[in-house]
């Protein structure tokens, strides 16, 4: 029960992740979200969660003396990959500029790892893993994650209600026309 269980978290957790990061950055280069490019970066994004989660496994016996370091450059390694990859996609599905576009997967990434982070921190201040396995899971990784999209989405909004696409593009014309 508790596998299938851990993998129903980590697929949810992939698909609240993935959709937040693509959201995002695609609301930040005013272009309409695709389902077919989303959904792309979704398996890719969940298959390279599972591999690297599997490859952690497998050496973590060589990672037991310094477990900070390792998570932080494992995570640091991970996220740049995912940022690589959804910026590669966005790039070749809207043709947009490579400099803007990983300039938004950059602030897409900043913005959901940020909640998603405060709320898991938040969340394991507060709840133990003794009393209910189930619910300690739900509230300290799936529920962080909830927010981290939904937080995406508020993020997104405000942006289009403000207007943010004629200062992001003025301000990569304006860099333009001083390099030249």
């Amino acid at each position: 029960m508790y596998m299938l269980f851990s993998v129903i978290c980590q697929l949810v957790i992939c698909i609240c992740y993935s959709l937040g990061l693509y959201y995002l950055a695609a609301i930040i280069l005013d272009r309409k979200p695709e389902k077919k490019c989303y959904l792309i970066f979704c398996i890719i994004f969940t298959l390279m969660q599972v591999v690297t989660n599997l490859l952690l496994a497998a050496f973590y016996k060589g990672t037991e003396e310094h477990p900070g370091t390792a998570s932080f450059v494992w995570n640091i390694l991970l996220y740049s990959g995912y940022a690589a990859i959804l910026a590669i996609l966005l790039i070749h599905t809207y043709h947009t500029n490579a400099g803007q576009t990983v300039v938004a997967v950059a602030i897409s990434h900043f913005a959901v790892f940020t909640i998603t982070l405060i709320g898991a921190e938040f969340m394991f201040a507060r709840v133990s893993p003794d009393r209910n396995f189930i619910l300690f899971m739900v509230l300290t990784s799936i529920l962080p994650h909830v927010l981290g999209l939904t937080g995406a989405f508020l993020i997104a909004k405000l942006l289009k209600r403000w207007g943010f696409r004629q200062y992001y593009r003025a301000f990569f014309q304006r860099k333009r026309e001083r390099l030249r």
